[in-house]
């Protein structure tokens, strides 16, 4: 079980970039939601970046050209929805956090995806 902090916070672990990081649940999963609702609503991609500016962290170097994309999710996965999974952890010192986890990880060079339709 991961220890909340006085004003609510844990422990988290992004888990594309390593990142490690305190927010409260609640915040995590707002930014989840918002990344998703761009995504929908958006141009059809989004990159790790937006996750991470979402969630007020300094995007890692990274972090800008990996991401999704629509046609490829819908292509080769059948979902247009990116999946955020909470994973129970402990550190090697013993610390819990939860890992954010992507059951369809981000893809290098996103925004260059061919549209497999056309």
């Amino acid at each position: 079980m991961t220890k909340l902090t006085k004003n609510g916070d844990i422990l988290f672990r992004e888990s594309f970039c390593g990142t490690f990081f305190k927010s409260s649940p609640l915040a995590v999963l707002e930014a989840e939601y918002e990344f998703n609702r761009k995504y929908a609503l958006g141009e059809g991609d989004e990159s790790l970046a937006l996750f991470y500016s979402l969630l007020d962290l300094e995007p890692p170097k990274q972090s800008k050209d990996v991401g999704w994309c629509y046609d490829y999710m819908s292509a080769e996965w059948e979902t247009m929805w990116i999946d955020f999974i909470h994973r129970p952890m402990m550190t090697k010192e013993g610390q819990p956090y939860t890992e954010i986890y992507y059951p369809i990880p981000p893809v290098s060079l996103y925004y260059e995806v061919d549209n497999p339709f056309m």
